[in-house]
């Protein structure tokens, strides 16, 4: 079902000018899995309790650019520090396993009744594979549609060359509603979403 209530039929539908479309899997784990071993670099990680937000905005953009990440762009800082800063959101990309571990460790020990993500076709090709080796579940799917970041000047022109850019080249748009993280969150038991 569409946000407008109509269903979504069978087969193509024409995206507008100047916007994206990408599949959402939505994934859940409701209880703690069986770790795999952590592969990769040895690292330390930490937690950074408050993040600034233009280092989380640059940290974003690093590791996001590729793929197109913009939601968070879009946040005002209010909403951003809301979201990054509520201590149930898991923040952590790039070294892969390790991350994944700790990040499930970490979730974990706060004795949730789920921990969350989503990931979309935008993202990395193994997003959604890397997800699923580690006990994530799917259990809902969505079709988000929203501007093309490149053109609202959210991320560069060059961005993202893997996907075709569609569209005159713009000043910035008008503020764009954002959608969710794609980046694990729990649940604390008792609470539905």
């Amino acid at each position: 079902m569409l946000r407008s209530g109509r269903a979504l039929k069978d087969g193509y539908v024409d995206v507008p000018l100047g916007r994206l479309a990408a599949v959402v899997t939505y994934l859940e784990m409701t209880s703690p899995p069986e770790l795999p071993p952590a592969r990769g670099p040895e690292c330390l990680i930490r937690r950074v309790e408050s993040p600034d937000l233009d280092w989380y905005r640059r940290l974003y953009r690093a590791v996001g650019q590729e793929w197109l990440w913009f939601s968070r762009l879009r946040m005002t800082d209010e909403e951003l520090s809301a979201l990054i800063r509520h201590p149930s959101v898991a923040i952590g990309r790039g070294l892969g396993s390790q991350l994944m571990r700790h990040t499930l460790e970490q979730a974990w020990s706060r004795n949730p009744r789920r921990v969350y993500l989503h990931t979309c076709t935008l993202d990395h090709p193994s997003a959604l594979q890397f997800y699923l080796k580690w006990g994530f579940r799917a259990y809902k799917r969505a079709v988000e549609v929203a501007h093309d970041p490149r053109l609202t000047g959210d991320s560069p022109a060059s961005a993202a060359p893997q996907i075709p850019l569609i569209g005159p080249l713009s000043g910035k748009a008008a503020p764009i509603p954002t959608t969710g993280s794609c980046l694990p969150e729990t649940e604390p038991r008792g609470r539905r979403s």
